[in-house]
C-alpha cells in the first residue's frame, strides 16, 4: 500500500509533508496526474533524493527525478490500480534538466515554469 498523508488539505494549503510545493497541472502540461515539486530548499534538503510528488486521487505518489530511469519510490505501480505512470515518466525525462536546475535550486519556480513553457516567455 502506497502511504498517504492525512487527508488532501495537507497538500493543498500547505503543500506536501507541511512544506510548500510548487504545481504542474496535468491540462497545461499534457500529464495524467497533477504533479508537485518542494518549493523551499530547506524542505528537498530533508528527503533523500531527487523527486516529485503525483497527485493519485487522495494519495500523494513520490517519483524519482532519473533521466533514465523514473521510478515509485514507495512500493511500484502495482500498488497504484488502474494508473499509467508512463507519461509521468516521459515528463520526467525528456524536462529532466530543467526539474533537476529547480531541485537542486539553481532556478526558482516561476525560472522553472518560463523553462518549461517556452512559448510564454
Amino acid at each position: 500500500m502506497i502511504p498517504t498523508l492525512d487527508g488532501p488539505e495537507n497538500w493543498t494549503k500547505k503543500g506536501i509533508d507541511g512544506f510548500i510545493t510548487t504545481g504542474l497541472s496535468k491540462k497545461r502540461y499534457n500529464i495524467p496526474y497533477e504533479i508537485r515539486l518542494l518549493d523551499v530548499p530547506e524542505a528537498r534538503a530533508v528527503v533523500e533524493s531527487p523527486r516529485v510528488y503525483v497527485e493519485f486521487g487522495e494519495e500523494i505518489i513520490r517519483v524519482s527525478i532519473d533521466k533514465e530511469n523514473p521510478k515509485i519510490l514507495d512500493g511500484d505501480e502495482k500498488d497504484c490500480p488502474g494508473a499509467d505512470f508512463t507519461e509521468i515518466y516521459n515528463f520526467i525525462k525528456e524536462h529532466y534538466d530543467v526539474l533537476m536546475s529547480h531541485w537542486s535550486g539553481r532556478i526558482d519556480a516561476y525560472e522553472m515554469y518560463k523553462e518549461l513553457n517556452p512559448h510564454r516567455r
